[in-house]
């Protein structure tokens, strides 16, 4: 191989490997952020099994304010971590995301965020009765896959 032509495969092997993004990371509280926009108030994290009362209170009050909020609430997974959050902003949108640290059941591979965009967003008044309950229901849903 000429000179040239090492310098031409080399070049272009640097551009291919230098210029490709790494895949994007699937990081909840960004997502939250999003979803929340800024000055969001953390109602907190609910370890799985846990007391929700306060974090379930800090929603509905956020909510019926229209101030923006962020909840989290652990759930017991078999092989991998799971979350389940909820983010509302200040025009009274609300979308509940679904983080799981290893959808394969393993370390096999990344997190996968999924959600659901809450259409018709409302208090629950129904009694906590289930660790997946949130205090938000939604009159329908529509869902999609942020990462993952």
């Amino acid at each position: 191989m000429t000179m040239s032509r090492r310098l031409l495969c080399a070049s272009i092997a640097i551009l291919v490997v230098g210029c490709s993004a790494p895949p994007p990371k699937c990081d909840l509280e960004a997502a939250l952020g999003v979803n929340a926009g800024p000055g969001a108030t953390d109602c907190g994290l609910v370890a799985a099994g846990g007391d929700a009362s306060v974090v379930d209170a800090c929603v509905r009050a956020a909510f019926s304010t229209e101030t923006p909020f962020v909840a989290r609430y652990a759930l017991q997974g078999i092989d991998s971590s799971l979350i389940q959050a909820i983010a509302g902003d200040a025009q009274g949108r609300v979308v509940f995301l679904f983080w799981d640290s290893a959808p394969c059941g393993g370390p096999g591979c990344g997190a996968r965020i999924s959600q659901a965009v809450c259409e018709g967003p409302s208090v629950n008044p129904a009694p906590r009765d289930t660790p997946q309950w949130l205090p938000l229901t939604c009159t329908s849903m529509s869902h999609g896959q942020i990462c993952g």
